[in-house]
């Protein structure tokens, strides 16, 4: 029987704290506790290595903030169903205005009591990030959340049914790998199981071998027709875009098909993708976005992964736009799709009208814009620290707490470019982690403020103008790097096939 002991004892310490900062993240006291519940569900199934992490605390709330994310895509205005003690009113009313990753940071800190450096390893926010929101002048003293704290009753820390609730995610886990099973070596040289099951929930889909196996980054990635999901790999053929979601991902086939894999690998189709435009979304809302065109006329769509339906369909003949352009999604941002309508960018809810923003707009998160202003320049604009600052750049992705910005320089010498990375609350740029032999075929923001690349070794090559790196052979590697040192770590290696390898948006 598993001792439970040192279990029982942090749940002891913690339940209390963990339900009142989810009280007064927005939840009514039994969600709260619900969420308490399988957030500590998941941390009793995974507590050896919680426990032998350099901070359990830090752990215990990235599962906590992680099961109030996936509840507010769940239950959507349940969530923000706030108890309104007097207590506390004249609190409520200053939280309210914050947006929840904001909200999320003062609660951690006076509430759950958590130390700026926990808070921000909680978060993935630096540290000065940190203390400045606390600094803000609009946030009460530590004092007034401590006070709306203890106004807040808990029941008792309920081990059975943290127990039970435990058992029934290993069973769900398990259940992944039912069938027949035989063990493969994969190239990051772990062992693994192979699930027979099919993978589709959708027969139009053809079936795809799921491989059960640890991913050795923290994204998600595809490469040599595997597709590495955090704890299974499918088997798939070339994609052309990549988007990570819901602990799966949604994808776009060659053919245009738009599928959404599950965490175990399951598949749905969801429509048809026009060539050449992205795949958006949103973990906090459960949303993606894309150019549909598996009906007559093109739209371009809001889907809900939750209750799998489309929110909303805008067309190009919405009087907003010109009937001949195509529509190209370029973020879902705090219940808002951002996208283009040929130079023209817009914002809109699943029911409102669209809004028109500044032309250019290529990355949305976190509140957090950032624009094409010129040919080879970028204006990122940061809402929080009321920053707007310029980089050298063409295209550009956000971090999802938007204070960074990976973009790409012009290069005579690649067809890729040359990767930049800035703090959209400074301007600084920062050191990518590449080296002048480095071709970055790939780049995505990961978890803990990290940017993982595929790398591939440049090759030059002479042209009519010179010499040109834009070809790359052999093995190629992901490479992860952190953004507060700069320092970096190869997670594996793989061979070259000839089909693009991706990583998720």
């Amino acid at each position: 029987m598993r001792d439970d002991g040192d279990f029982a004892a942090y749940l002891v310490a913690r339940w209390t704290p963990v339900v009142r900062t989810l009280v007064m993240l927005g939840c009514s006291p039994p969600l709260a506790e619900d969420i308490a519940l399988s957030a500590f569900a998941r941390l009793r199934g995974a507590w050896g290595s919680v426990r032998d992490s350099d901070d359990i605390d830090v752990q215990a709330y990235r599962v906590v903030l992680q099961e109030w994310r996936r509840a507010r895509t769940r239950r959507g205005p349940d969530v923000d169903d706030l108890v309104t003690e007097a207590s506390w009113a004249e609190l409520e009313a200053i939280l309210d205005r914050l947006t929840p990753e904001v909200r999320a940071t003062l609660l951690l800190r006076y509430v759950a009591d958590l130390s700026d450096a926990q808070v921000a390893d909680v978060t993935e926010a630096p540290v000065a990030a940190v203390r400045e929101m606390l600094a803000w002048s609009e946030v009460p003293d530590e004092e007034v959340f401590r006070d709306a704290s203890d106004s807040l009753a808990v029941l008792s820390p309920p081990l059975d049914d943290v127990r039970r609730r435990a058992r029934d995610h290993r069973r769900r886990r398990l259940s992944i790998v039912a069938g027949s099973v035989v063990v493969v070596a994969l190239a990051a040289g772990a062992v693994t199981w192979l699930a027979t099951r099919p993978a589709e929930t959708d027969t139009s889909l053809t079936v795809a071998p799921i491989v059960r196996a640890e991913n050795p980054a923290g994204v998600v990635w595809f490469a040599n027709g595997q597709l590495h999901l955090d704890h299974v790999v499918v088997e798939l053929p070339p994609l052309r875009a990549l988007l990570a979601i819901n602990g799966g991902a949604v994808y776009a086939a060659e053919d245009g098909a738009v599928v959404f894999v599950a965490d175990d690998g399951a598949r749905t189709r969801l429509g048809s993708k026009a060539p050449g435009t992205p795949l958006v979304g949103s973990d906090e809302q459960g949303w993606v976005s894309w150019s549909d065109t598996s009906q007559r006329e093109p739209v371009l769509v809001i889907y809900d992964l939750t209750s799998r339906q489309r929110l909303r369909a805008i067309t190009p003949a919405d009087p907003e736009h010109d009937s001949a352009t195509v529509l190209v999604p370029v973020a879902i941002d705090q219940e808002r799709l951002y996208y283009r309508a040929g130079s023209a960018s817009y914002a809109v809810t699943p029911d409102g009208a669209p809004e028109q923003l500044d032309d250019g707009l290529l990355d949305v998160a976190s509140a957090t814009r950032v624009f094409q202003s010129g040919p080879q320049q970028v204006r990122m604009e940061q809402s929080f620290f009321s920053t707007v600052t310029t980089g050298v750049g063409v295209g550009a992705r956000l971090s999802p707490d938007g204070n960074f910005v990976l973009t790409r320089s012009a290069d005579e010498r690649s067809s890729y470019g040359t990767v930049r990375l800035y703090d959209t609350r400074t301007g600084d740029e920062l050191a990518p982690g590449l080296t002048g032999a480095d071709v970055a075929i790939g780049a995505a923001f990961g978890s803990d403020q990290t940017v993982t690349y595929i790398v591939a070794r440049a090759e030059d090559r002479p042209s009519a103008d010179g010499f040109v790196r834009q070809s790359y052979s052999g093995a190629l590697e992901l490479r992860t790097c952190s953004l507060a040192t700069g320092s970096c770590a190869v997670d594996a290696k793989f061979p070259s096939t000839g089909s693009t390898p991706l990583l998720a948006d």
